[in-house]
């Protein structure tokens, strides 16, 4: 539907004032010639009673004969309009019908004092109460009937309109002229009053629009601002939730590298165990390594400062040597990861190999990291979109898959598809939004496509300048598919906390990560301790359950607070809700503000944060056990 324009509104709204106002006018006119009606009516029976009978026509007193009707006549006069101008106060009916009423008021008291000439003041009087209405339609109905009272009685009753038997007969003509003359004055003070009227209500309506215009443009900019307000929170509830996740996400490795690192300057150490401990190192500092990367790569974007190189790329030459960097990591999955090329592919174009590289080892790497069985296929062909040839490179698997609201936000900086406390997959959320806007800076764009449970399908395309003239080689030629080579890491040896007979404390360490597990172990592995592990909040609490079945329970549980399937808060809440006589202390990479107390609201009794050293953890169990006096011994 249409909104009316301003000056629409504004003509409507000013004729609605203008009738308002009139109205009001209108009704307390009304009211008070009611009044008038109303009191001439004891007003005519007094003058009936002590004027009439002794009204003068010389020196001869002469009693009327229709004195007593006039009772009766000044009821019917009053009665009806008074009821009129109290019901129907703006009816135009009710306006017309009070106005006969009083110039018949007019001519009855003439008639009561016998025509005497101050009575017709009455009529001048009864006219300018009438113009109170302001509408001279009104007036033309009273001079009407003075008019006519005058012309009537003045020819067949002149002695009760004028005081006189015998009288010209046009003095009634005389007597209208006058009335007339008022009337024509009136008559202009009325319209010049509507004029008024009109030109008020027109500025009430001016500023009645104006104010609607300043509240809707009031309501729009707190609208506006409660959005952007909403907008804010959401940015910062985001980028805070990213930096907690930063947190873990390098505090994790941290911890593994600095206490593998410690443990390697540990005397008793085996050959076996430096082994150990450096190939862990190595793999968590490169894991940190990529996440540190990311964090500055999206630092040159956001900053505008990201620049990309042109130089002649082999695409399958990429394609292969990524194939061949994933392909431990595919394997120790069990995953085929291959390369399939379904039409002729440039042999080279004109792009940034590095980046290129980057995008493809990003993509691919989700793709391994999110598939738990099958295959992943990089796919590469030149296909048609817009009526221009594209070089479209697609990394398709069958993991997970994503929800249409998880697609929604996958591509946006400082968001993951997961950024709950029980992801169960790590990383820093940023590789997607950084390989869409190198996507960018190459001149192309990645598309996704993916439904949860069925896989997912991310497709670079590209537009080198080149493509088109470059030499195409035969799919046959390009294709090559890795092979599947095992790769095991070295399996951790079995470290019983207990160093005799005698058990001083038992422990449950709650850990994801399986680096970290074995740090814990390792830290712990020459105390008189029992020690048990868990992969996930869930695997804690049914421990938990199972050890006080069988008479054991634990003495401490350490609880990572970060985990799959359940965190540790949750599981801190279960376990006190089970009345868990172990003391809980939260072993986290959270770091951010509030950490600690958000542990200890959940049900923790202490807290310690990754990187955690040896040192600082056997004094915080000392610590514990010396309250529940259970004295370890390092």
């Amino acid at each position: 539907m249409t909104q009316p324009s301003s000056a629409e509104l504004h003509a409507e709204r000013a004729e609605k004032n203008f009738r308002e106002h009139q109205q009001r006018i209108q009704a307390a006119t009304s009211r008070t010639l009611a009044w008038l009606l109303i009191v001439q009516w004891p007003a005519g029976i007094a003058v009936a009673l002590f004027v009439s009978p002794h009204t003068w026509r010389g020196t001869e007193s002469i009693v009327h004969t229709h004195v007593w009707a006039a009772f009766f006549l000044g009821f019917l006069l009053s009665s009806l309009p008074a009821y009129l101008a109290w019901r129907a106060p703006t009816s135009a009916t009710t306006h017309h019908v009070v106005a006969v009423a009083q110039m018949l008021w007019s001519a009855l008291l003439i008639h009561l004092t016998g025509g005497r000439i101050e009575t017709h003041f009455h009529v001048f009087g009864s006219l300018a109460v009438l113009a109170f209405y302001r509408d001279w339609r009104v007036l033309t109905s009273a001079v009407v009937i003075v008019a006519a009272d005058h012309f009537i009685r003045g020819i067949w009753w002149p002695v009760s309109v004028f005081g006189v038997l015998l009288d010209s007969q046009y003095r009634w003509i005389e007597h209208a002229a006058w009335v007339l003359f008022e009337s024509f004055f009136l008559v202009q003070a009325c319209r010049r009053s509507v004029t008024e009227m009109r030109g008020i209500a027109e500025q009430q309506a001016l500023l009645e629009v104006t104010n609607v215009r300043i509240e809707q443009e009031v309501a729009e900019r707190t609208v506006d601002l409660k959005r952007a307000h909403q907008a804010a929170m959401a940015a910062d509830q985001v980028k805070s939730d990213f930096l907690a996740n930063m947190s873990h996400e390098i505090r994790t490795p941290m911890n593994s590298i600095l206490g593998f690192a410690e443990l390697l300057d540990s005397p008793d150490r085996s050959p076996e165990d430096v082994r150990d401990y450096v190939a862990t190192i190595r793999r968590n500092g490169q894991h940190l390594l990529t996440i540190i990367n990311d964090i500055l790569d999206i630092s040159k974007i956001e900053a505008g400062m990201l620049e990309v190189e042109t130089l002649p790329t082999s695409v399958a030459g990429v394609i292969s040597e990524v194939i061949e960097l994933l392909h431990v990591r595919a394997s120790e999955k069990g995953l085929l990861l291959c390369a399939e090329y379904k039409t002729p592919v440039p042999e080279s174009v004109s792009t940034d190999p590095v980046r290129l590289r980057q995008i493809l080892m990003n993509l691919v790497g989700n793709a391994v990291k999110f598939t738990e069985k099958g295959n992943v296929t990089v796919v590469c062909e030149v296909i048609e979109r817009g009526g221009a040839k594209k070089l479209a490179i697609s990394v398709c698997d069958t993991g997970i898959g994503l929800s249409r609201e998880q697609k929604a936000r996958l591509f946006r900086a400082f968001t993951q598809a997961d950024v709950s406390t029980t992801r169960q997959y790590g990383g820093s959320g940023l590789g997607l939004t950084i390989s869409k806007r190198l996507a960018h800076k190459l001149g192309g764009d990645i598309e996704v496509d993916s439904a949860v449970g069925e896989g997912s399908t991310f497709r670079v395309l590209l537009s080198p300048p080149d493509l088109a003239t470059t030499t195409m080689i035969d799919p046959t030629t390009a294709a090559a598919t890795t092979g599947a080579s095992q790769q095991q890491d070295p399996q951790a040896e079995t470290l019983l906390a207990a160093t005799d007979n005698i058990r001083a404390a038992k422990i449950l360490v709650a850990d994801d990560g399986a680096d970290n597990r074995r740090l814990i172990l390792a830290y712990l592995r020459k105390g008189p301790f029992e020690i048990e592990t868990a992969e996930n909040g869930a695997v804690a609490v049914d421990k938990w359950k199972s050890s006080v079945a069988a008479e054991s329970p634990y003495d401490i549980i350490l609880l990572d607070m970060q985990m799959p399937v359940l965190d540790g808060y949750e599981a801190a809440g279960q376990l006190r809700a089970l009345n868990c006589s172990a003391a809980v202390v939260a072993l986290t990479a959270h770091a951010m503000t509030g950490a600690r107390e958000r542990c200890l609201d959940a049900g923790c009794d202490d807290f310690l944060s990754k990187p955690v050293r040896r040192s600082a953890l056997l004094a915080k169990l000392n610590e514990v056990l010396a309250d529940r006096k259970l004295q370890p011994q390092d």
